[in-house]
This record gives structure tokens, C-alpha cells and sequence, in this order.
């Protein structure tokens, strides 16, 4: 049981770092209900209703706020800066990560986000890492200017309603990336999974060159679609959960302690 305590608490410390090394970009607890144009350097287009990009209260958690495309009718974009010190540089790697939700508006859905190296990107032309998601509620991925589908075996992300957890691993030196999705809502994403494409390696859509990658980007028009927790690390491949609070190894030693204790005392 010694070895077992001694286990958890590395494991726990290895989780920790992972976590760690994470930067929060925006979890929108902290942003006004309404439109995210100029909250927390977001730039947005927005209309009368200010219902485009949206911070609204999150739909499976009355407790939580998240940002909510709202179904604009045409393409509409938002872009929020990931700041010197958390973008993905030429010739290292790095990870975002980011919960998505989407539904369809009637039989309508057309959202893609990802990343840019563009300080004012025009259009989907403009994205480093493009996701879209298709009529269908399907998520896709972009190689080159070629929209491919994402899959491991039968497992595609293609369930409406239910919170998805997105890594996207960037290799800044080879221009490629790797989707992973985790999902408590899809049965065949239960746990974490990678998803491939029939022409990987991902390549980036635009060549950002020597620029770092920046920007989150958003390009959408139809459909309700809400993300929330954006977090990056750009030290390298991280597929830690940034949202999950692993105990510190102090607390994990307590912890192993506690029950060798409980362990000597039923002896």
C-alpha cells in the first residue's frame, strides 16, 4: 500500500503540472451579459439585439456563463486576441482547449472556429486552424482549403446539445494539427479520443510564415453554437483537463497518509 500511496501522489503531482501550464484566454464568469464586442479585448460583430456573440447564461448550467452565436442569418465573426506571451510561436508547439456546444436554428447549421495568425482576419480564408461544422451537426476540420471528416472509427462528434471538450495540438513547425475530443454526453467519446482524417497529418488552412498563432477566431452564420473555457498552453502537447481541479501533491500526501493510518489501525 506504501508503493499504491506513493503512486497516487506522483500521478497526482504529473496531473497538476499539466494543469498548470494552462493559461485561461476566457471563461466569461467575469464578463456582462450581452454582446462580447470590447469585453476582455473580444472583437465582435454585433446587431440591435446584441444576440451575434453574445454572453449569455449557459443552457445545461443555470450557474455558468458562456458565449452564445446567436443564429446571425449571415456570416459574422469574432476574434479575441491570445496575447504575446500565450501564442503559439514559429517552430514550437502548443494547445488549445475549449468546450463547444452546439444546435441547429430548423434544419440549419454552419458555425467554424478555430485559430489565426491574422490580427484582422476578412474570412475563413484567414484561418491558421479551421473547425467547421456542417448541416449535419458534425464536426469537420479543414486540411489545407480541403474540408475533411473527423473520426476514429465510428466515434465522430456529431451529437447537438451536449458539451464537447476540445484539445487541438499545434505544431507550429511542421504546420500541422491533432484534434482530440472528450465528451460526458456522446457514448462513443466517453473518453478522450483523438480524430483522424483520411489525409493526415491536419495541415494549417492559412501559412502563417514566421507569425505566431494568435488569435481564437470565429466565423459563423447559422445556428446556435456556445463555447466557453479557453484555455492554451503553449509550451507543447498538453490533453490535460485545465477545467478539472486536480488536488495538489501536498494534499495527495495528506491524502496516502490518512489511509496507511486507517490501513495500521484495522491491522
Amino acid at each position: 500500500m506504501k508503493f499504491a500511496a506513493a503512486s497516487l501522489i506522483v500521478l497526482a503531482g504529473i496531473a497538476s503540472t499539466a494543469s498548470a501550464a494552462y493559461v485561461l484566454v476566457d471563461d466569461f464568469e467575469a464578463s456582462a451579459s450581452g454582446s462580447v464586442n470590447g469585453q476582455n479585448s473580444w472583437v465582435a460583430d454585433t446587431n440591435v439585439g446584441n444576440t451575434l456573440y453574445a454572453v449569455v447564461t449557459d443552457p445545461t448550467d443555470g450557474t455558468n456563463q458562456v458565449l452564445q452565436l446567436g443564429n446571425p442569418g449571415s456570416d459574422k465573426k469574432a476574434r479575441k486576441p491570445l496575447g504575446v506571451a500565450n501564442a503559439i510561436a514559429d517552430g514550437t508547439t502548443g494547445t488549445l482547449f475549449f468546450r463547444v456546444n452546439f444546435q441547429k436554428s430548423g434544419t440549419t447549421l454552419n458555425a467554424n472556429f478555430g485559430l489565426t495568425h491574422n490580427d484582422s482576419p476578412a474570412g475563413t480564408g484567414d484561418f491558421t486552424i479551421q473547425l467547421p461544422l456542417d448541416n449535419n451537426g458534425k464536426l469537420k476540420a479543414k486540411d489545407g482549403g480541403s474540408t475533411v471528416d473527423l473520426a476514429n472509427g465510428s466515434a465522430t462528434a456529431n451529437v447537438l446539445g451536449v458539451w464537447y471538450n476540445l484539445w487541438v495540438v499545434v505544431n507550429h513547425s511542421t504546420d500541422a494539427y491533432r484534434v482530440f475530443v472528450q465528451s460526458d454526453g456522446d457514448a462513443d467519446l466517453a473518453v478522450q479520443t483523438e480524430l483522424f482524417s483520411t489525409s493526415d497529418p491536419l495541415g494549417f488552412r492559412a501559412n502563417p510564415g514566421i507569425n505566431s498563432i494568435d488569435n481564437l477566431f470565429i466565423q459563423s452564420s447559422q445556428g446556435f453554437v456556445y463555447w466557453d473555457d479557453f484555455y492554451v498552453d503553449n509550451t507543447g502537447m498538453n490533453l490535460a483537463n485545465p477545467t478539472i481541479a486536480i488536488p495538489e501533491p501536498a494534499s495527495m500526501a495528506l491524502l496516502g497518509l490518512g489511509g496507511l493510518m486507517m490501513i495500521r489501525r484495522r491491522r
